[in-house]
This record gives C-alpha cells, structure tokens and sequence, in this order.
C-alpha cells in the first residue's frame, strides 16, 4: 500500500486530504454476508510480472461488469495483462472458489483521460468497464444512479451499504468470507470542510461509519456501494480510496460518482439493462469439489498482491 501523497499547490486540499492514501480497500466493522448479491463479483487481476491483486466489481448489463480502473494496474503501474471474475461466490467464502468459477475478460475501457500516475495526486475518473467472454450463470445487473438521486442521498445523509473481501482490520488479512458493511454518505455540510467536494464533487461520493470503527479498505476496490430504494438495489459508488488507517475517524472514504460513469458507459451504446429504473435480483447458489482457489493461489508465483488501496 502506497501513501497518496498528494502535495498539491492547494494548501487546503492538502491538509483536507493529507490522512488519505491509495489502496485497495477492507471491510472494517462489517459482517459475514453468506448470500452475496447477484451483481457482486470478485474480480482477480494478473500482471506480467505473474503477481496477483484482488478487487470487486459490479455486473451492470449484459457480459459487462463496472470496477475502479485503478485496480487495472500494478505499483508499477503497468496494466494488467489478464482480468477473471467470479460471481454468485457459494456462502460467499473464497474457499468455496473454484478456478471453473472464474470468467475471462476479453478486454477491458478505461474511463477516458484517467491517468493511474497521476491517482495519487488527482483520485478522480477512477472507473472501468470489463467486457466478459461469457454471461456468468445466475448474475443480475444492478441499476446505476442518477444525478439526481445522488444529490438526494448527499444531502439526506442516506445510508448506502458496501461489500468486500479486503482486510477486516488494519495490517490484517484479506477475509475469506464476503463482508458488508452499512455507511452513511457525507457531504460538505456534514464534513469539517468543502475544499474537497469544490474539487471532487463532481467526481466522488463520500460515505463514512454510522459507528465507530465501520469503513472499506485494501482489497475492497472496485466493489459497489449501493443505496437500497424500496428494497431495490441502486448502484451510487465504487469503492476507490480511503483514509491512511481504515476507519479513521472523521474521514470517510471516497468513492467513484456512479451517476458519471452511468453516462459514460451510455455513451458506448453497450444496450445497458442499467438505464431502467428497477432490476429485478435473484441469486443461484452454485458449488464444486475442485480445488479451491485460494490454493491455486498458493502455487501462483507472486501470490496477491494486496499493495492498493485507493481502497487499492
């Protein structure tokens, strides 16, 4: 995990943020969920080098799946060169997972002029669509929000509800099982101040802990943050950075504004089920007698690479 280190010129932007870093996120405080959503997706990506780095993603139509685009590089920031995801994980434990479980990305869209060198210093813009070879049997899209809608819950201070399988304390270990967690969305009333919604509004929502010692964290990245409206599912954030210690307080995460990225991926005319107002989830338990994936893992040279936390 890597500091942001982001020495702005803005001398407020810089004391606002300085507590913040770039990794991949945890689950702080949350609880075991055996019965993942049907849109969750743990996503392991691979690089060059043969190292191994663990995100989340979000299934949004047809054979596409939304993650964080900082989660498509390396420390070194090289790109991946191989992305698999597997949905409906059974009881939502890894050792459940095996490697038939896991989906190939055919290639993956980076949100235009994103620029992973810069993250540290500019955390916006932090989005990607993975394009899978095949549709993963039992998953169902998630509907993404609109302008207007993440204004309300901004403003409201709406509780949203993220999900992970990264760290569950600090300097801890990834969890084996799905963990979720109940956050609260800030906004520049609520904070102690506005210097950073003026330059990431338009970009980032914030949500922080209903209680002490509640946030995402290293190996959280890419999962969604979603408002449930009447019980429905509502895709608002994708998990992207955090403060230096999980959970700090008085420091919410920042999450990628949903609503953006919604427009984006319109813009690729990818015929998105996402644009309807209500989507229907079910789930499909799904199990295997192969070997576990955590042991594959095991035998990969390199091993996960947990090193970002923008919640990378």
């Amino acid at each position: 995990m890597k500091r942001i280190g982001l020495l702005l010129c803005i001398p407020a932007f810089w004391i606002l943020l300085s507590g913040f870093y770039l990794l991949e996120p945890k689950i702080i405080g949350g609880e075991d969920e055996t019965d993942p959503p049907p849109y969750l997706a743990f996503m392991l990506v691979e690089f060059s080098n043969g190292g191994l780095q663990q995100c989340g993603a979000s299934y949004i139509a047809d054979r596409v799946a939304l993650t964080a685009a900082h989660c498509l590089y390396n420390s070194s920031n090289e790109k991946a060169t191989s992305v698999r995801l597997a949905f409906n994980v059974p009881d939502g434990d890894l050792n459940n997972l095996t490697s038939e479980d896991l989906i190939d990305a055919s290639w993956f869209d980076i949100f235009p002029e994103y620029d992973n060198s810069r993250f540290s210093s500019n955390p916006t813009r932090d989005a990607a669509l993975i394009y899978l070879e095949e549709a993963p049997s039992g998953a169902q899209p998630i509907s993404m929000a609109n302008s207007a809608l993440t204004n309300s819950l901004e403003q409201n201070r709406s509780d949203v509800v993220a999900y992970g399988w990264g760290l569950t304390e600090n300097n801890g270990s990834p969890a084996d099982v799905l963990q979720t967690v109940t956050l609260r969305m800030d906004n520049r009333q609520s904070y102690d101040s506005s210097s950073i919604w003026d330059l990431l509004e338009e970009w980032v929502v914030f949500a922080g802990s209903t209680d002490d010692g509640q946030d995402t964290c290293q190996g959280d990245s890419g999962g969604p943050l979603v408002y449930f409206d009447d019980g429905v599912p509502v895709l608002v954030g994708i998990t992207s950075f955090g403060p230096q210690q999980c959970a700090s307080d008085n420091q919410p995460g920042g999450y990628t504004r949903v609503s953006r990225v919604r427009s984006w991926a319109g813009d690729l005319d990818l015929g998105l089920f996402v644009l309807q107002d209500t989507v229907l989830s079910r789930r499909v338990n799904e199990s295997s007698g192969a070997m576990s994936l955590l042991g594959l893992l095991l035998l990969a040279p390199g091993g996960i690479a947990l090193r970002r936390r923008l919640r990378d």
